[in-house]
């Protein structure tokens, strides 16, 4: 649109209705013209417009009354224009606001044209007419009762209803009006079969004044309510004004009782904060968000108050937080107690004085926490023993002046199989810094002492390290400024276990050397002087031998035993030394006994012979070590057996060592791992610095290869060896 459109109402109404009753005629139609004029910009609209009409119950704002009617392409002729508009059956007397949408037609860009146009009293006429039609018109016959609200008998009788109106006051089913709702007999609001509430005979009037009773007529019950139980559900007993709730006695201004786990009484606020009373845990209970789940506080006496009887296992009060597993722990007879998984069992906090403070009458002991100096102070009078907690200059100090007597002690009585300690230190700095316990003395600064009983392991004094990446000492010390220094001291014999090879004991240059201690030769034997049965299939282990090791070296494994072989044919045996004992004898580490299934004739014969394969291994670090004497079958006929068998291991460390060295170009040719390294030496002042390049290696590789040697001639030698039995057996008798 050009301009702002404007909407003059010229007249409202081209419906005529008589003054005169219509009797039985059809019934009038709620729709009524509508005429307004139409302005664009100023003159008078020429054009066809959509229009959309809205009935409202105030002139701004308001609920919409009705249907949205919508007109389309209507004309403007000289501004003016003309609809029928159609809402239904809406006035009631009510008075009302049209609201006007217009729009170009088809253009679909509605203007609200406002201020909205009262509905003038004109369409009212209907619903007055109506209401005279139905009055005075439509042949309704019947009679009644003076103050009976009357009811249709049927389409046109009317006769008495149940419902006798006498002034204000109300009766249903009675004449006896002296209440503003009178009702003889039942009542049952039912919305639903699960949402019903009914009064049945029970509900009646206490002939004393303000008495109501539900099943019950006792003149001293002020309300019983029953529910569907012998007993009230819940009372008030007009002599005492006690509630009971599931209680016929109460004793109390409100009384409620539960025979189940559930609680008697229970408040909830909208911020999720609960109280119980009475529940299966507790008398009072309360559970919180953000603030108190129990409360108490008082002017002049004590905000909360709990005890138990003398001698019980329970305490007087309990502050926990629940553990992981559910269970809350407490300290059989205490008066306070507190318990916690990960936060505080019990807290104080005051601005000055003692937080916390407890004393004992019978003895002049006492104690408290918090306070400006200390985190908590502990004094026995009778001895004048004291401890400290917090202090400025310790975590724990306590201090004695009595023989016998403890400074600090610590006691874990426990039964059951733990580690925990009786007294645990911990210094919780950066790492390399801090001590967990430290200890001073006269003559002991620190001591460890167990008194046995059984027969385990005893440690008098342990030390443990673990992590990091430098050098970790379990157990540490150093002793100097006297005549005689001793670092450790052993009134017995020393043990290392665990940690084997050169670095096992590392002593001084001065001392026996480690070479002088660990590189003896080593022996072992393993021995079954059974007779095994050899399988035609897989490997069959004969015995094993184990053997440890300090260091890097050879093990030269023998192996001796008696083989033989039972039938009319002869098959062979293999043996050999290996590492598993699933693996077969490797090639050329093998010793053969037997045949290639040679026939003996129909009678079955034996073959004896003696098996002593050898075999050298290189471990290149310490340890445990285990290896098998193992055979198979090549030629499976006849059956095979192993008797009175030995395995021999011999331990011989390297010629070397570990001894590297730096060699020249042409000597590092005869090893595969060379380190090239460039080396500057000091010459003389004023001359250049010789630079030169040398080459590291590991003698040990010289040792190694001439082992391979020898391991390959042997195993080309037992080939040899073989092809020719081998070709023996295929020649003709």
């Amino acid at each position: 649109m050009n301009g702002i459109m404007k909407i003059m109402l010229v007249s409202m109404m081209v419906l005529f209705l008589s003054e005169i009753g219509i009797i039985n005629a059809a019934p009038m139609g709620t729709a009524f013209t509508y005429q307004g004029r139409l302005t664009d910009a100023g003159s008078p609209a020429t054009a066809s417009y959509d229009f959309r009409f809205r009935l409202y119950d105030a002139l701004t704002a308001g609920t919409q009354v009705g249907s949205t009617i919508t007109e389309l392409g209507v004309p403007a002729n000289e501004g003016y224009f003309k609809v029928e508009l159609d809402f239904g059956n809406v006035f009631r007397g009510d008075a009302t606001w049209l609201e006007i949408d217009v729009a170009p037609q088809g253009s679909g860009t509605y203007t609200t044209l406002k201020p909205r146009q009262e509905v003038t009293p004109t369409p009212y006429a209907m619903y007055a007419d109506m209401a005279d039609s139905v009055a005075g018109g439509i042949g309704i016959d019947g009679s009644g009762t003076a103050n009976y609200i009357p009811k249709f008998l049927d389409n046109n009788t009317l006769e008495n209803s149940v419902i006798y109106q006498n002034g204000t006051n109300i009766g249903i089913g009675s004449t006896g009006t002296a209440a503003r709702l009178y009702v003889d007999g039942d009542i049952m609001l039912d919305y639903t079969d699960a949402y019903r509430i009914s009064m049945y005979s029970g509900l009646g009037w206490n002939s004393s004044p303000g008495r109501i009773t539900i099943g019950s007529s006792s003149s001293t019950v002020g309300l019983e309510l029953y529910a569907g139980s012998t007993d009230p559900r819940m009372i008030i007993d007009e002599a005492t004004g006690y509630i009971g709730i599931d209680n016929p006695t109460p004793n109390a201004k409100l009384h409620a009782y539960s025979d189940t786990t559930t609680a008697a009484i229970k408040g909830e606020n909208s911020e999720g904060n609960i109280g119980y009373l009475a529940n299966q845990l507790a008398g009072v209970y309360g559970t919180s968000i953000d603030g108190y789940g129990v409360r108490g506080y008082s002017t002049n006496d004590w905000g909360m108050f709990g005890s138990v009887p003398f001698g019980s296992t329970q305490a007087g009060v309990v502050g926990a937080i629940t553990l992981g597993n559910g269970a809350i722990q407490w300290v059989p007879g205490s008066g306070v107690c507190g318990s916690s998984e990960d936060g505080y069992g019990v807290s104080g906090r005051v601005d000055g004085g003692k937080a916390i403070y407890g004393t004992h009458d019978d003895t002049g002991n006492f104690g408290y926490l918090a306070t400006p100096t200390e985190g908590a102070y502990g004094e026995h009078d009778a001895t004048g023993n004291f401890g400290q907690l917090g202090t400025a200059n310790a975590g724990v100090y306590g201090e004695t002046s009595n023989s016998g007597s403890y400074g600090v002690s610590g006691i874990n009585s426990s039964t059951s199989s733990n580690d925990t300690p009786g007294v645990y230190g911990q210094h919780d700095a950066i790492d390399y810094y801090g001590i967990g316990v430290q200890g001073q003395g006269g003559y002991i600064g620190v001591e460890g002492r167990v008194s046995p009983t059984g027969s385990n392991i005893y440690y008098g004094v342990c030390g443990y390290v673990n992590g990091g990446s430098g050098t970790n000492y379990g157990v540490y010390g150093s002793a100097t400024g006297g005549t005689t220094n001793y670092a450790g001291y052993f009134a017995g014999p020393l043990k290392v276990s665990t940690a084997s090879g050169d670095t096992a004991v590392q002593l001084p240059g001065s001392s026996i050397s480690a070479s002088e201690i660990l590189d003896e030769p080593g022996i072992t034997r393993g021995r079954n002087s059974s007779t095994v049965t050899i399988s035609t299939t897989g490997v069959t282990n004969i015995t094993s031998s184990t053997i440890t090791i300090p260091a890097a070296g050879y093990i030269v494994a023998r192996a001796h035993s008696f083989g033989a072989i039972y039938g009319t044919s002869i098959g062979n045996i293999i043996t050999g030394i290996e590492t598993a004992s699933t693996t077969s004898p490797t090639s050329g580490e093998y010793v053969c006994f037997g045949s290639n299934n040679e026939s003996v004739g129909a009678t079955s014969k034996y073959r004896w012979g003696t098996m002593a394969p050898e075999r050298v291994f290189y471990v290149a670090s310490p340890g445990t070590h285990t290896y098998y004497y193992n055979a198979t079958r090549g030629y499976t006929d006849g059956t095979a057996t192993v008797s009175n068998s030995k395995l021999v291991l011999t331990y011989f460390p390297t010629s070397y060592g570990t001894v590297t060295t730096a060699v020249s170009g042409q000597e590092s040719t005869q090893f595969e791992n060379v380190i090239e390294e460039t080396i500057t030496s000091d010459n003389a002042a004023g001359t250049e610095p010789a630079v030169e390049t040398v080459y590291t290696v590991d003698l040990r590789e010289l040792e190694l290869k001439a082992a391979y040697a020898r391991a390959e001639a042997e195993r080309a030698e037992k080939e040899l060896l073989e092809a020719q039995l081998k070709e023996k057996d295929q020649k003709p008798n």
